[in-house]
């Protein structure tokens, strides 16, 4: 018997269909709550006759920061987070620290005969092996850091006509997190694809 594309073949898709499928209620209700205010600005931002350059560039400022404000409400109450507005001060600008007083020249001490060309010739080239060794080592570092990490994405495929295609990468983030309970810590991240989006599994220390 032939199986169905969207039948989930694991326990893990299950639960992804069975998250997906309360995310897409969640949106439908917050479509529902959220619909009202969308129409609200949308007429707000037609409503440019007989007004200056001036006054369209103020009304189109005030548009999008309603727009901002509904979106974050919006990704909220899908996510089932709560909002909170804190109120930010700007920190104060830190004053430049004082650069320390430059070192006297040093001088050897009376008595003591300054290195001539032929004392450092014959001295044995302690310090160049060492820098060598650092060159070595910092390249093999730079080396190391030029090799990619291994692509671990977990990419789920959504229909075109998904609700959940249209939904902010945050929102489902937040709302597999608290879905997925203990294991929710598992989860680093969600990145929306054009297929639907992806998921970013933590990585073992």
């Amino acid at each position: 018997m032939a199986r169905r594309d969207n039948q989930p073949v694991g326990p893990l898709q299950a639960t992804l269909q069975e998250i997906t499928t309360a995310a897409t209620a969640r949106a439908l209700e917050g479509q529902k709550i959220f619909s009202p205010i969308a129409t609200f600005l949308d007429n707000h931002r037609r409503q440019n006759t007989g007004l200056t350059p001036g006054q369209l560039e103020a009304l189109a400022a005030l548009s999008n920061d309603l727009a901002n404000v509904a979106q974050q409400h919006f990704n909220a109450y899908i996510s089932g987070v709560p909002l909170t507005n804190s109120p930010t001060t700007p920190a104060p600008a830190l004053a430049p620290a004082p650069l320390p007083p430059s070192p006297p020249p040093s001088r050897p001490p009376s008595g003591l005969a300054q290195s001539t060309y032929a004392s450092v010739t014959q001295s044995p080239p302690a310090k160049n092996a060492a820098a060598r060794q650092t060159n070595g080592t910092t390249k093999t570092d730079k080396l190391a850091a030029k090799l990619p990490s291994p692509d671990n994405r977990l990419f789920v495929r959504l229909p075109e006509n998904h609700l959940a295609k249209s939904m902010d990468a945050f929102a489902i983030y937040t709302s597999l997190r608290s879905h997925l309970d203990t294991n929710g810590k598992l989860l680093k991240g969600v990145q929306s694809i054009k297929t639907g989006f992806a998921l970013l599994p933590r990585r073992k220390p």
